[in-house]
């Protein structure tokens, strides 16, 4: 959804929502005494794994684009919701099968194994930008973002990280060589942070 308030103001919102699923089946037959090769499990083997899960990533985005003489103004702020689930199940036979293509569960020699697994993780972010140039030559940015991660302990939880950059157009502001189309120095700094994955110990 977007809303134009006038020349100067936006408003965005995207929403997105994924879904995903994965089936996978492997199947070996025993060895018998026609076949003296029982391929990557000579006693046999069957299993099955699935792996599914959604994840929806919601923003809402104002942002403020002015132009005043040789100066331009450009902010933005907004807010993220992102949110991620992820489930396996994965069993197979154990110590072969009890018929040579009897491809179950249930022609386990000994209890099938079966293991189950569950991960999600949410982040609530707020960002924004201010940018400034000058004369379509001198430019100067800075952003900020700060994000709660739900993967974190609670005591440290939320994190912040800036940046600035800048760039100086040369070309826009003295004469260059024919040969030079552009000419321009850029620099920048910024912080980061990887947040711990999901159920992570350290």
């Amino acid at each position: 959804a977007n809303y134009k308030f006038n020349k100067v103001l936006n408003l965005l919102v995207p929403l997105g929502y994924h879904v995903y699923t994965n089936k996978e089946t492997w199947r070996n037959p025993r060895a018998n005494i026609y076949s003296t090769r029982g391929g990557w499990d000579a006693k046999g083997r069957y299993s099955i794994s699935k792996d599914w899960g959604w994840s929806t990533n919601d923003d809402i985005i104002l942002s403020y684009n002015k132009k005043l003489g040789d100066w331009t103004f450009d902010g933005m702020a907004g807010g993220t919701i992102y949110r991620w689930v992820d489930e396996t199940m994965d069993a197979g036979t154990k110590n072969g099968l009890t018929s040579p293509s009897f491809y179950s569960l249930a022609a386990s020699v000994e209890p099938p194994t079966i293991s189950q697994g569950y991960r999600s993780r949410q982040v609530n972010s707020l960002f924004g930008r201010a940018s400034v140039g000058w004369r379509n030559a001198v430019f100067l940015d800075f952003t900020g973002r700060n994000d709660w991660n739900s993967s974190q302990p609670k005591g440290n939880r939320d994190y912040f990280y800036p940046s600035i950059g800048s760039s100086v157009v040369l070309s826009e502001l003295m004469k260059m060589p024919e040969v030079v189309d552009m000419l321009k120095i850029r620099g920048s700094w910024a912080k980061f942070k990887t947040p711990a994955d999901v159920y992570a110990k350290k």
